[in-house]
């Protein structure tokens, strides 16, 4: 991984260090706030969205996850190190790896999952 690109993504999510998701078994939480627990089920989308680079900054990115309910939490690069948040991701169903890989690599709004019809 070219440093730059390494750069990006760990300091994606404005540079957070600290992972702002807390995985408890089958649900995710918010660290800080109290949106509930989400469960895969309940997902309906999985959005990387990357703010407009500038002059100094190759911009930076944060996920959102988002329920059928219309709830959502946010993650950030500090999340993606969390080997039980990446596996909690890999088990949805019909999950690809590599579209999340994109998305926090390439600046632009990216769906990278969706619940299945």
């Amino acid at each position: 991984m070219s440093s730059e690109r390494t750069q990006r993504v760990a300091t994606g999510c404005l540079g957070v260090i600290k992972p702002w998701l807390i995985v408890e078994g089958c649900a995710v939480r918010a660290r800080d706030l109290n949106t509930g627990e989400f469960m895969p089920e309940q997902l309906f989308a999985v959005v990387v969205l990357w703010d407009a680079p500038t002059e100094t900054s190759a911009g930076t990115w944060i996920g959102w996850l988002t329920t059928l309910d219309h709830r959502s939490a946010c993650f950030c690069a500090a999340d993606l190190w969390d080997p039980g948040f990446r596996q909690w991701l890999a088990d949805l169903p019909g999950w690809e790896r590599s579209r999340l890989a994109l998305a926090i690599e390439t600046p632009g709004t990216h769906l990278v999952w969706r619940m299945r019809d």
